[in-house]
């Protein structure tokens, strides 16, 4: 309920999967999850009224009777559970009804506006995949790569590649206070993307170059 404009709604939706899982070997599994996700518009996405700077100062605003999204999704993958080869890939679609996005309203009170809306039906589907390797006792070499598309460009943004890999080794102490040490080099790799839904500030902006980060 919202005071200030006499406002009030109530919203109730289920979520729930069911799964099925089969052994191809005692260290293989194949699986397949079936979804269906419920959820209510946010506060920010309902009463939002403020100026951001991206690229530009442009205004978002909400929309307050939005509609909920639900969301039906289907998940198909293997796991690999042995020594020293561990690994799980999956690929995946998700459709979204009543997607909740950013509309682009044109010039408002002097800003470049846009509004929280309900943008249809939007559909997501992608692939995953993840495997570690244990070169000797404790020392493990491991990576995942994702990526998701999406049929409709205009009302979602969705990332390229992106890969996370490392190296990483633990040193078991079993001292009253430590357990584990490890030391790690993580990285994680991003691919050029392109941002394509209607927005002031993606316009001003609308790639995203290829980037790598390092940690140690």
């Amino acid at each position: 309920q919202d005071q200030q404009t006499d406002f009030s709604d109530d919203v109730f939706g289920l979520s729930g999967s069911v799964g099925s899982l089969y052994k191809v070997s005692d260290d293989q599994t194949v699986y397949l999850n079936l979804a269906s996700g419920f959820r209510a518009p946010d506060m920010g996405e309902r009463f939002q009224d403020a100026i951001v700077n991206f690229g530009e100062p442009h205004a978002v605003i909400g929309k307050k009777d939005l509609d909920p999204e639900r969301s039906w999704s289907a998940e198909l993958g293997s796991k690999l559970e042995t020594r020293p080869v561990r690994y799980e890939m999956a690929t995946f679609v998700n459709k979204v009804q009543d997607y909740i996005g950013e509309e682009d309203l044109g010039r408002i009170r002097g800003f470049s506006t846009e509004q929280y809306n309900n943008m249809g039906d939007v559909t997501f589907y992608g692939a995953e995949a993840a495997a570690t390797w244990t070169i000797v006792d404790q020392l493990d070499l491991y990576g995942n790569a994702g990526r998701t598309w999406t049929t409709e460009e205009e009302k979602a943004d969705v990332p390229a590649w992106i890969f996370n890999y490392g190296l990483r080794y633990t040193q078991p102490l079993n001292t009253e206070m430590l357990r584990t040490a490890y030391a790690s080099v993580y990285l994680r790799t991003a691919l050029e993307s392109e941002q394509k839904t209607v927005n002031p500030g993606r316009q001003a902006f609308p790639d995203n170059n290829a980037f790598t980060t390092v940690n140690a």
